[in-house]
């Protein structure tokens, strides 16, 4: 199904009519909620990389593994979140390299799982994989010696450097653990404007967002 959608979104979803004609990727995120957000804009990143990931920053992973990727734009993106404005809780993350009205979209990979995720490079993935590898037990590894001194907060959302350098881009996921999808949206020349985790959806629909 998620390879039907995306196909459909590189041929323009002929005969559908466009998510947006005038709204950028942030507001039309914000506006399909059903209820007020607030965004939180934290300033860019570029990966360095034109493929990236998003996984659970409570990886354990003890035997092979390898992150799914997506295709991203090169040069910098702006790093949002929206937030419900009760607890302030993460709604949505999003990395957007334009503001062109999102006009189509897909799913990009399975899911983030988690409480607490980023989007972050192959590279940065697999280099957190391997410190827990090399961690005695479950309970040390990448997540305790170097995403919690980062992020003691219940709800964040920031930047974080790996030892090493690598910086990505990490966020508590509203509703805590859960797989939660994450998508495309492409402007009408089927280019991508950004990419976004929706972890609280529309309440009122009981539903995530999807294009």
């Amino acid at each position: 199904m998620r390879l039907l959608r995306r196909l459909a979104a590189l041929l323009g979803f002929a005969g559908a009519p466009a998510l947006s004609e005038t709204l950028g990727p942030v507001e039309w995120l914000a506006g399909q909620a059903g209820e007020e957000r607030i965004a939180r804009n934290h300033g860019p990143i570029d990966f360095g990389t034109d493929q990236l990931t998003a996984i659970e920053l409570l990886l354990h992973e003890r035997g092979p593994w390898s992150p799914e990727t997506f295709a991203i734009p090169t040069g910098p993106a702006e790093f949002w979140t929206l937030h419900e404005p009760t607890q302030q809780r993460v709604a949505a993350a999003l990395l957007v390299w334009s503001n062109t009205p999102a006009y189509c979209g897909e799913e990009v990979i399975s899911g983030v799982d988690g409480p607490i995720a980023g989007f972050m490079s192959p590279a940065a993935a697999l280099h957190m994989q391997k410190e827990n590898l090399r961690a005695a037990d479950g309970g040390q590894g990448a997540y305790v010696d170097w995403v919690e001194p980062q992020s003691p907060e219940t709800s964040f959302a920031r930047f974080m450097t790996l030892p090493g350098g690598a910086r990505f881009a990490g966020f508590s996921t509203g509703w805590g653990d859960g797989n939660y999808p994450v998508v495309r949206l492409r402007d009408k020349h089927g280019q991508t404007v950004a990419i976004y985790a929706d972890f609280i959806g529309n309440p009122a629909k009981e539903s995530f967002i999807l294009p």
